[in-house]
């Protein structure tokens, strides 16, 4: 035999020999459920058992799975923080938008203190039923008010509302209302003032672009007090409507005003024509005062007064503790000074509501204090400050630069730079008054509440308000 080719001829020999054994060997392999190849145990395998995730040895083997085998551990737990990470990307936009309030009572606010009470007011509703209407930011919507305050409501002792006026026409000297409609919307309007613990409605001429007879039956079926100081009868002086009204929420017993302003002289031909007139609000006030004197705890005026008519209110009659409203509408933020009072207005259309907490208190003169006021001035007076300072330099250094280069935003900013050093004067006055609570002084805080479209609506009145546009459709928005 030739040596030199015996590898040739035994190494193919020995490769077949292998490739039979593995044949064997595959053959010899059962399909375990999911697939994967399992030996056929013998009596060594069986004495060991086997893996917790390998498929039992006595079950049999299924020709086709009818479901998809669980995953291992691992996986399941790959797959779940996967399609976790999924969810919060979806859930997580790119830029997210400012959380919106579904609720009068959000989660981590500060519980009411004991005793605690809230009047809540609005004013200037225009007639509106439903939100304003803006083109960005609508707010308003009285089954949105209705239902805020009743949920607000149940975190104090007790709580009501106010209506300061203003609130049932747009404009009372120009009424585009068909025949009815007035009585219809008044009508809608008391039933949802009744549904939010509402006590009194200040009369002001918006109020009287409907019959009388009307506005007093709907007031008096629904249980709310019509109240104008000085609206009195031409024949004999006498009051039209309540002066005042004195009642108690809780324990606090507060006397509350109504009072309207003669401007502009066009609206007085809704007076003259029922032989009503309107006294001076001043003196109406103080006659108010003097017959409450001693048997209230705070006075509050609703108010349909121009701001001129409400600082001279203030000075003339200290006596009153809250102001609450205005005929020229704004939106104060925190209370102003007024006198030995503060001053509240809650702007138009119901796009704001007002809440007014009070704690009461002993001593002091009967004085009320905002326990926060000092800290919120202070505030005021740096951020005046820093403004104040700011303009001066950029102007300053136009001025060295040549003038600036853009003069129409200097003039803004020259008027802007004038309310800033007027509204500074007036914190550093009321920085250097008597503002620190004495202990166990009464006391009270004060928040405006915007009117969110997002904000849930009281069914009911839904249903009033839907019930008034199906007679009366709301003329289409721009």
């Amino acid at each position: 035999m030739n040596t030199k080719k015996w590898p040739a001829i035994v190494f193919p020999l020995l490769g077949l020999a292998v490739f039979g054994l593995l044949l064997l060997g595959e053959r010899g392999a059962k399909p375990g459920p999911t697939g994967a190849t399992t030996a056929t145990p013998t009596a060594a395998t069986t004495a060991t058992p086997p893996p917790r995730h390998a498929a039992s040895p006595s079950a049999p083997t299924p020709a086709a799975p009818t479901a998809p085998t669980a995953p291992t551990a691992p996986t399941a737990r790959a797959e779940k923080t996967a399609k976790s990470e999924l969810q919060a990307t979806a859930a997580s936009p790119a830029l997210p938008t400012p959380p919106q309030p579904t609720t009068a009572n959000p989660a981590g606010e500060a519980p009411a203190a004991t005793g605690e009470i809230a009047l809540f007011f609005s004013a200037n509703n225009m007639g509106e039923l439903v939100d304003c209407g803006c083109h960005r930011n609508p707010l308003g919507g009285l089954a949105r008010r209705v239902r805020w305050i009743n949920e607000r409501a149940t975190r104090y002792a007790a709580a009501a509302h106010v209506d300061c006026g203003g609130s049932l026409i747009a404009d009372a000297a120009i009424s585009s209302d068909g025949p009815g409609q007035a009585a219809s919307r008044v009508a809608v309007y008391l039933a949802g003032l009744a549904r939010a613990k509402t006590l009194a409605l200040n009369v002001a001429p918006a109020e009287l672009a409907v019959e009388v007879a009307t506005l007093r039956r709907e007031a008096k079926r629904h249980g709310i007090a019509l109240v104008a100081t000085n609206t009195v009868s031409v024949r004999d002086g006498s009051a039209v409507f309540q002066p005042w009204i004195l009642t108690k929420i809780g324990a606090l017993r507060v006397g509350i005003l109504g009072l309207s302003t003669k401007r502009p002289p066009r609206r007085q031909v809704l007076y003259t024509a029922q032989g009503f007139a309107l006294t001076p609000p001043v003196e109406a006030a103080q006659a108010a005062v003097k017959a409450l004197r001693g048997k209230v705890d705070a006075i509050v005026a609703m108010t349909w007064l121009t701001r001129d008519e409400i600082d001279l209110l203030g000075e003339k009659v200290p006596e009153i503790d809250f102001v609450l409203g205005a005929k020229d509408t704004d939106l104060t933020m925190r209370a102003e000074f007024l006198g030995r009072g503060y001053r509240l207005d809650s702007y138009n259309k119901g796009k704001w509501l007002g809440e007014l907490r009070l704690r009461a208190g002993r001593g002091a003169g009967g004085r009320w204090f905002d326990p926060d006021l000092r800290d919120r001035l202070a505030y005021d007076q740096g951020s005046a400050q820093r403004q104040i300072a700011y303009y001066v330099k950029k102007h300053a250094d136009e001025d060295k630069a040549g003038g600036p280069s853009d003069p129409r935003g200097r003039t803004f900013e020259v008027e802007r730079l004038v309310g800033l050093r007027a509204k500074l004067g007036r914190v550093n006055l009321e920085l250097r008054g008597t503002i620190d609570p004495p202990d166990g002084a009464a006391s009270f805080s004060a928040k405006m509440h915007p009117m969110r479209t997002s904000l849930p609506e009281d069914a009911d009145v839904v249903a009033h308000v839907k019930a008034h546009h199906a007679t009366f459709p709301p003329p289409p928005r721009p």
